[in-house]
């Protein structure tokens, strides 16, 4: 009987829990049951995509494998997005992979050139901690640097203050991020993506820059002494 049943197409696996409530449907059903989405709402917390923090109910559950392609309807090949990425996530360059029965997010090279892949698990509070001990650290070393450009009296009054310059916008540009994420908390903030490329952006110009100020300054100091050198042979004492 079952097998005329399955020569027939009526087939479709169906794996029930412990208390009897279907978890795992066949490839046959697309939608999912409630005990579904209380698993995905457990396991992802809400939408997968880093920078985003819609909760688990304002999202959808999308298939990581396209259902039209053969994925299954089972937690372990579904991850929740909220309504504005679940719209665009096939075309703009966000890579969903399983790891475990974990998602993992890869953004597209303008969320981060590194291409690096995001677990949605929380970040430990000492990274957290290390975070801004950097950002703290980071800000006071372009603040002493600053002062010592200053007494040299190598360059002039505007480009003296440039290392507190970057500091500055960089720790500005950290702050607007860190607010932005706290309050996006009913819908997905796209700005929140652009901002972390901004924010890698605004490093990497800030530590050329320094780089070339640097370069200024040494160009600065070697002229005197090649003066010097190019005057002649020095009197002897």
């Amino acid at each position: 009987m079952l097998e005329h049943v399955a020569r027939a197409g009526g087939y479709q696996p169906v794996l029930f829990g412990h208390q009897g409530q279907v978890v795992h449907l066949g490839p046959t059903n697309r939608f999912f049951t409630t005990t579904q989405r209380r698993a995905l709402a457990a396991r992802d917390g809400g939408c997968v995509i880093p920078g985003c923090t819609v909760p688990p109910h304002l999202t959808q559950a999308h298939h990581v494998i396209a259902w039209s392609k053969g994925g299954l309807t089972n937690i372990d090949n579904v991850v929740l997005i909220c309504n504005a990425g679940h719209a665009s996530i096939e075309t703009s360059g966000w890579d969903i992979d399983m790891r475990h029965g974990r998602p993992w997010v890869r953004g597209p090279l303008i969320f981060d050139p590194t291409t690096a892949s995001f677990s949605n698990d929380p970040a430990p509070s000492a990274l957290l901690v290390f975070g801004y001990v950097d950002s703290f650290v980071r800000f006071a070393l372009a603040l002493v640097a600053a002062m010592q450009i200053a007494g040299a009296g190598a360059v002039p009054t505007p480009w003296i203050w440039v290392p507190a310059w970057v500091a500055g916008a960089a720790s500005t540009s950290w702050l607007f991020l860190a607010i932005v994420s706290v309050g996006a908390t009913e819908r997905c903030n796209i700005f929140t993506a652009f901002l972390l490329s901004v924010d890698g952006l605004a490093r990497v110009g800030g530590t050329v820059l320094l780089g070339v100020l640097a370069i200024v300054l040494a160009d600065r100091a070697r002229r005197p002494t090649a003066a010097l050198i190019r005057a002649g042979p020095w009197p002897e004492h």
